[in-house]
């Protein structure tokens, strides 16, 4: 645990776009009644954009960002760069082994418990930042992303595709077997292929962080010109079917229009802190985006609580009985609860707060 850093020494709208973010997963994992959740706070099916989908390609945009400034930092005062990848590689170790207990919580059976996940991704693509923004330059993040873009439309094209229907279903149930989400499902949410096009989220983020460095504000308002342009590629492969927008998959498509929205909402934000806007954001999201992880593990921890029976019913049951009797709106009931966990969320980033406490992995 440390002390949190003077504001003056943070960006604002990094820690508030981040606590967003987590707030966010809160909201889209935890419908009331998954039968009555607005379609926007699910995830696509397959091909296709959502609210629930822009959330966690966010988070590693932003980690990304934060990879940039806090590396330089690092690097200015000394620190070797062996130095910043074993501290990286020992974080990641860290979410790593939250994530695979937190899948553990759920899957006691060690013949079939899911080994990848979130935090496990987030744990991969951290590494592979850390190492790219030491020893490679930022023309090579543009030629790992063309090679990952060209790669994962020969794979959708491929005209033998294996039994499973895709090259990443089947790489998956090869390497991993059983141990994927819900254990029979032949397409691991987080899987191996797809980790590939994630780190191309975390270099785009990468990418704004380092140019904000050496330019400052105005190079960061000069991304906006970027977020358009891939915004508009993402529309025209996805609207031309060369290469559909694809949560599960994490297509580069779906890297290039979740990468226009983050750089939109953090030019957005940023523009607020330096114009003193929105201080409800700074006062409520900020402290749950200074505690990201410990916030999002407790969340999903608490999972099992709520799903715990008394007399027959789960506690979040008789709290949609309780709301459905007052309320006849059974999407809108559904929609209270996930409401009512992220604000104990805000509850517990404030506390932290104000106790000064920031816990890091």
């Amino acid at each position: 645990m440390m002390r949190p850093q003077s504001p003056s020494s943070r960006w604002l709208s990094l820690d508030a776009l981040r606590g967003l973010t987590i707030a966010g997963m809160i909201l889209v994992n935890n419908p009331g009644d998954w039968r009555n959740t607005f379609p926007i706070l699910k995830h696509a099916n397959w091909d296709g954009l959502t609210f629930a989908d822009l959330v966690f390609p966010s988070f590693l945009f932003i980690m990304g960002v934060s990879m940039a400034l806090s590396v330089s930092g690092q690097s200015a005062k000394g620190v070797a760069k062996s130095t910043i990848l074993n501290k990286s590689l020992i974080r990641s170790a860290k979410l790593f082994a939250i994530g695979l207990t937190l899948n553990l919580l759920w899957d006691h059976h060690l013949d079939s418990f899911r080994v990848l996940g979130v935090l496990q991704r987030i744990a991969l693509v951290n590494v592979a930042v850390t190492w790219a923004y030491l020893w490679t330059k930022p023309r090579h993040w543009l030629i790992y992303g063309t090679v990952v873009t060209v790669g994962a439309t020969m794979l959708l094209h491929w005209p033998m595709q294996p039994v499973e229907g895709n090259w990443y279903a089947w790489l998956d149930q090869l390497v991993l077997g059983n141990h994927v989400y819900g254990g029979t499902k032949p397409l691991e949410a987080e899987g191996i292929l797809s980790t590939l096009p994630a780190i191309m989220t975390g270099l785009l983020g990468l990418w704004v962080g380092h140019q904000y460095r050496i330019g400052g504000a105005k190079s960061l308002s000069s991304s906006i010109g970027i977020a358009v342009g891939l915004g508009t590629m993402a529309l025209v492969l996805h609207l031309t079917d060369l290469l559909p927008c694809n949560k599960l998959l994490w297509s580069p498509t779906f890297v290039f229009a979740t990468g226009s929205i983050s750089i939109l909402l953090l030019n957005l934000l940023k523009w607020a802190e330096d114009t003193n806007r929105w201080a409800w954001i700074w006062t409520y999201l900020r402290p749950i985006g200074l505690n990201p992880i410990l916030i999002y593990t407790l969340a999903e921890v608490s999972e099992h609580l709520w799903n715990m029976r008394l007399g027959g019913t789960k506690v979040v049951g008789w709290f949609m009985k309780a709301v459905s009797a007052l309320s006849p709106y059974p999407y809108l009931n559904s929609l209270v609860w996930p409401l009512f966990l992220v604000t104990l969320a805000i509850m517990l980033g404030l506390l932290l707060k104000r106790k000064g406490i920031i816990v890091k992995v």
